[in-house]
């Protein structure tokens, strides 16, 4: 049996989908009243995680570009294309610091859970 076929098993021997025939072949699969209290419950869950793990990134990003202000810092270039960079990419927009295309004196990046500066006067980790 595919990981599919058992996983579909398993939410219909939970209750949370519904199985009918619509003819020899073909099987159709209605998510139950309790399935969609379930997947809701889930999403939502999923969200107010989503909107932590936002808000926590979005706390560091304003950490590093206050000590860019601080430094006197007005163009950077951001190192990757992750989640991590376009919030790092908004929050140095707000703060009126320029975005370069091409690597300058000071590269951002980003590292799992933070972000750091890399230049030839500082390192930071945040």
């Amino acid at each position: 049996m595919g990981s599919v076929n058992w996983y579909i098993k398993r939410l219909i021997h939970r209750g949370w989908v519904k199985v009918s025939h619509l003819d020899r072949t073909r099987l159709k699969y209605d998510l139950t009243s309790e399935g969609m209290k379930v997947f809701t419950q889930r999403a939502l869950s999923y969200a107010r995680d989503s909107l932590k793990v936002y808000g926590s990134y979005r706390d560091k990003a304003k950490v590093l570009v206050l000590e860019l202000i601080q430094q006197g810092i007005q163009r950077v270039y951001l190192n990757g294309d992750d989640e991590m960079i376009d919030i790092l990419r908004l929050t140095c927009i707000e703060a009126g610091i320029q975005i370069s295309d091409i690597p300058v004196e000071c590269i951002l990046g980003s590292t799992g859970q933070g972000y750091h500066i890399n230049s030839e006067n500082n390192s930071f980790e945040g």
